[in-house]
């Protein structure tokens, strides 16, 4: 199975890459590339106790529709690569 993805520009000017059937969900809020290097969002109408969310929890939440008190990182360790495939619990 291809999974399509898509490159998406943020405000701050970082392009972060995800699965275009996520899209729906990122393009609600607005994201940024912080000091470490993730890309977040501090949008309060994300449903969550975290005041900054980091992307691939999200969309870790968004596919398998579990706990968003997730630990995960990037499979790769690319921190702008925020596939579906280049997540994973830790």
């Amino acid at each position: 199975m291809v999974v399509k993805y898509i490159n998406c520009l943020l405000n701050d000017g970082t392009t972060t890459r995800i699965d275009i059937d996520f899209y729906p969900i990122f393009k609600n809020y607005n994201w940024y590339c912080n000091n470490r290097g993730y890309i977040v969002t501090n949008d309060t109408s994300v449903i969550t106790r975290r005041s900054i969310v980091l992307l691939h929890h999200l969309v870790l939440n968004f596919k398998y529709d579990g706990n968003i008190d997730l630990v995960a990182d990037h499979k790769y360790g690319d921190k702008k690569d925020n596939r579906l495939k280049n997540t994973k619990n830790s």
